[in-house]
């Protein structure tokens, strides 16, 4: 499972030493968390290499790659033929963009008609190592508050003394995003959440 932080970063972001069952535990927390983040983003943003994304072809000559940030391309493939690169292709950050004006292809400029078949394979997302950091700082603090008040209680009453846990307004009960880290997630990836551009 993707895990967006470790149990050691877990425990110094917690200020505490943990034991090898609640680094285990930890270690699910936090791949659940990455989980909620992906789910979140629509993306995988861990590094995937080589995947394979299969369409129709399009008139369009503009095709943006759903998954951010695009590594490199390996191939884009139409019906079965490699195009080139720098000659029928190029890629513009995570855009690859159509130069072909041969009349051979029934579309020129743009990547075939959908009768045909277009398969890009590419290489996205980030190495363990380069996890943004406002994606790992949201994974730790969902797991810190399921790690302090794991029963997701509002409020608990001990003697005289009155603990308030969770405050709707600001953090969400259980293994949740709040309002204000989505929106931060959301505003990180901007347009990497757009559906890809299918063309006409």
């Amino acid at each position: 499972m993707t895990q967006f932080a470790t149990a050691a970063e877990f425990a110094a972001r917690f200020g505490i030493t943990l034991t090898d069952d609640e680094e285990t535990r930890a270690d699910g927390l936090l791949a659940m968390a990455s989980g909620l983040i992906q789910d979140e983003v629509k993306q995988t943003i861990a590094l995937v290499e080589d995947d394979v994304l299969t369409m129709p072809g399009t008139s369009d000559d503009r095709i943006t790659l759903p998954e951010r940030p695009v590594v490199s391309i390996a191939s884009v493939e139409l019906a079965g033929t490699p195009l080139v690169e720098d000659s029928d292709w190029y890629l513009d950050h995570g855009t690859i963009i159509g130069t072909i004006v041969d009349d051979a292809w029934p579309s020129s400029g743009g990547f075939g008609v959908p009768t045909q078949t277009l398969q890009i394979t590419y290489t996205h997302g980030y190495d363990d190592d380069e996890i943004p950091g406002i994606v790992k700082g949201v994974c730790l603090e969902v797991v810190v508050r399921v790690w302090v008040n794991p029963g997701a209680v509002a409020r608990e009453t001990v003697g005289d003394t009155a603990t308030v846990y969770d405050n709707m307004r600001f953090s969400p009960s259980g293994l949740l995003l709040t309002n204000d880290e989505s929106r931060k997630l959301r505003r990180f990836f901007g347009d990497r959440m757009r559906s890809i551009a299918m063309g006409s």
